[in-house]
C-alpha cells in the first residue's frame, strides 16, 4: 500500500457517498474502521463496522438532494507491523436540501 492507493481509496469513499453507491462505498472500508469526528463535534474516536458506517451515512447523506465532499491535505501514518494506515484528510462538504 502506498500514498496513491490511500488517496484513491479516500477519493472513492467521497465519490461513492456523493453518488449514493452504498455497496461500492462499503467495499472501500476494512471490516472495522476507527472513525474520528472529534474535530467536527468533539467526543472520542469510535471503532465501527463498515456496515455501521454505510448505514449511518446512507441515513444522513441520503436525506439530502445532493452532496459534494472535497478532500485535500491528506496526512498519512503507515504501520509496518500491520496492514494499516491512519489518514487525516481535510474535508469540505456541501449538503444541499430539497426545495421546500
Amino acid at each position: 500500500m502506498d500514498r496513491l492507493d490511500v488517496i484513491d481509496t479516500c477519493t472513492r469513499m467521497a465519490w461513492y457517498a456523493d453518488l449514493r453507491e452504498w455497496d461500492n462505498l462499503a467495499a472501500v472500508f476494512a471490516d472495522n474502521v476507527t472513525l474520528d469526528y472529534t474535530s467536527l463535534d468533539g467526543g472520542e474516536p469510535v471503532v465501527l463496522a463498515s456496515t455501521q458506517i454505510v448505514a449511518a451515512w446512507q441515513e444522513t447523506v441520503g436525506g439530502f438532494a445532493a452532496t459534494q465532499h472535497l478532500l485535500g491535505n491528506a496526512q498519512f501514518d503507515f504501520y509496518d507491523q500491520e496492514p494499516q494506515v491512519t489518514v487525516a484528510v481535510d474535508t469540505v462538504a456541501a449538503h444541499f436540501r430539497r426545495a421546500l
